[in-house]
């Protein structure tokens, strides 16, 4: 797998370029009368004392209406103008084209009239984040931990409570990590007594309206939602066992005491040994809601339950006739297994099935947030969550990062594959050559886009794909020299003709998205082509909720860009 990243103090760096950049052709040719220009993704070694900075007290002899000079903090860009005022977080300039407000933490004023702080006071935040055990106890005190040390600052952990303060030892604040289920995390947020939640469980439209979380019809697209990785749910059995893949039934009827023997399963003659996680731990919950609650079966007795994933992991890996369920995260040892679906297309976890949540038991793993307006050092720790330092402290923990990575064309076997499979989609030998053509020379990214079903409107996590999509070919590395192409693909509800014609459109929205995000005149060397095939190629099969949704896709494709003579 090639990763369409590189060096993380190397991609941070052509990050903040880029942003800075961004922000000046935008003031430049947006010609509106007042909006935000807002510098993101900062070099680290200056954050932390931007984020001290923008709590203290300007001083009473700081000058306005007079020309200041701001300098993104990378150096890439200045500014000059008018300053009109200064609170201690933004400056508010007046330009030729309208007033624009820029963040404090971004730039430094080099000349003009800059404003004084005149107190070395800062106001302290303390909140609380509150979610599930594995995520508050394991994961969380490892990004605020780089979070702070990264950028000169420190983060000292005392029970479950971590203190930030900044380079210059200033304290910033404290926050307390509460283990809590998913449920209980949201009632926080409802009551004010967390500030924050992460949790593996997305919120439902209902949950949302209980809790009182969000003021529109479907808090599940709210900005307060923020998918800060993904992880899975994987079957494993030991490195042996001859046993490649397994329907999700019959994980359940496994666990259900209702098949006993290997030999049932295409194995050897032995009696299956069952291993699992502690019943209250987020992984058997998950399992229960997506593998037994959906077959309407309960786990049987006679199962062996451990303390964690590493030690079922081992477990597993040292019975030979073992079987169990753990996090892809927390996976130490053992093999897993695909997935089996009825029309017998196998998918495996892996990190890009996982990145493409083709795998069916992905899951994502998100922050919301109590309120639209945070504190400085919550809404600057949710944007560092973004950063590829944030993401490679992600990656590090085991869990699948948000970066994007392309495969070729031939580690599209299985793909190809599934696609001549008998199934229920309506496709033709001429359709499927058609797709074969166009796709074989090129690259799969890992970004894919998904729809509701019977539109062509996105799902929640579309946009924010989109917006990388949009900065990758900005940056000018991955995609040089490329076409981009959209490929528009359905579930088989509905008829075969119907069904490109909705693939056809759903790519073309895809494209008229992406071109209108793009910085003016970075996609005028990459060329784009939206195309749609409809029902072929399925991923998973279309006789489940799930494997519908995972089908309802547009997958983003490369390829070199070969001149005609």
């Amino acid at each position: 797998m090639n990763k369409a990243t590189g060096h993380p103090s190397e991609n941070l760096k052509r990050r903040a370029n880029l942003k800075a950049k961004k922000m000046t052709c935008r003031i430049k040719t947006n010609q509106i009368h007042k909006r935000t220009a807002q510098l993101s993704a900062v070099p680290r070694a200056t954050l932390m004392a931007g984020v001290a900075a923008s709590s203290l007290v300007v001083g009473a002899g700081a000058a306005m209406a007079e020309d200041v000079t701001l300098r993104a903090l990378d150096g890439s860009s200045d500014i000059t103008a008018k300053l009109l005022d200064f609170d201690g977080n933004r400056y508010t300039l007046e330009t030729t084209i309208g007033q624009i407000q820029i963040d404090a933490l971004q730039v430094e004023c080099i000349s003009g009239a800059c404003p004084t702080l005149a107190s070395a006071e800062v106001e302290t935040e303390a909140f609380t984040v509150s979610g599930n055990g594995y995520l508050t106890q394991g994961l969380l005190p490892e990004l605020f931990s780089d979070f702070a040390t990264g950028t000169g600052g420190t983060a000292e952990m005392s029970g479950n409570s971590i203190q930030i303060s900044a380079s210059n030892g200033t304290d910033l604040g404290g926050i307390d990590l509460a283990s809590s289920d998913p449920n209980a995390s949201m009632r926080s947020l409802a009551d004010g007594s967390s500030l924050l939640a992460v949790t593996d469980s997305a919120l439902t439209a209902d949950q949302g309206r209980v809790f009182e979380l969000a003021n529109r019809a479907n808090p599940t697209e709210d900005d307060r939602q923020v998918v800060l990785a993904l992880d899975a749910l994987v079957i494993i059995a030991a490195p042996g066992n001859p046993v490649n893949a397994i329907s999700g039934r019959d994980i359940a009827r496994i666990f259900a005491g209702r098949i006993t023997n290997w030999a049932q399963l295409g194995g050897p003659n032995a009696a299956i040994n069952l291993y699992a996680p502690n019943a209250d731990s987020s992984i058997a919950v998950n399992f229960a809601e997506q593998v037994m609650q959906p077959n309407s079966m309960r786990m049987a007795g006679g199962v062996t339950v451990l303390d964690g994933d590493e030690a079922v992991s081992q477990a597993v890996a040292e019975d030979p006739f073992g079987i169990g369920f753990v996090n892809y995260s927390g996976q130490s040892a053992g093999r897993t297994l695909s997935i089996l679906g009825s029309c017998g297309i196998q998918v495996p976890p892996t990190e890009f099935t996982i990145k493409t949540e083709e795998y069916p038991f992905t899951r994502r793993l998100f922050f919301y947030r109590a309120t639209d307006e945070l504190p400085t050092l919550a809404r600057d720790f949710l944007e560092y969550l973004d950063t590829q330092d944030g993401q490679s402290i992600v990656a590090d923990n085991g869990f699948v990062d948000k970066s994007v990575a392309l495969i070729s064309s031939d580690e599209q076997g299985r793909r190809y594959a599934s696609a001549m499979w008998p199934t229920d989609a309506q496709t033709s030998l001429r359709e499927l050559g058609e797709m074969v053509q166009e796709l074989l020379p090129a690259q799969r990214v890992s970004l894919t886009f998904r729809f509701l079903p019977g539109s062509a409107q996105l799902e929640a996590r579309g946009l924010e794909d989109l917006q990388r999509l949009a900065d990758l070919i900005a940056e000018g590395e991955v995609f040089a020299n490329k076409e981009l192409l959209l490929v528009g693909f359905t579930d088989s509800a509905g008829t075969a003709a119907a069904n490109r014609t909705l693939s056809q459109q759903r790519a073309a929205r895809v494209s008229e998205i992406l071109q209108s995000i793009a910085l003016p005149g970075s996609m005028d060397s990459t060329p784009v082509r939206s195309l749609g095939y409809g029902e072929a190629s399925p991923l998973t099969c279309n006789d489940t909720d799930l494997g519908r949704s995972t089908n309802r896709r547009v997958e983003v494709w490369v390829r070199d860009i070969v001149a005609q003579n």
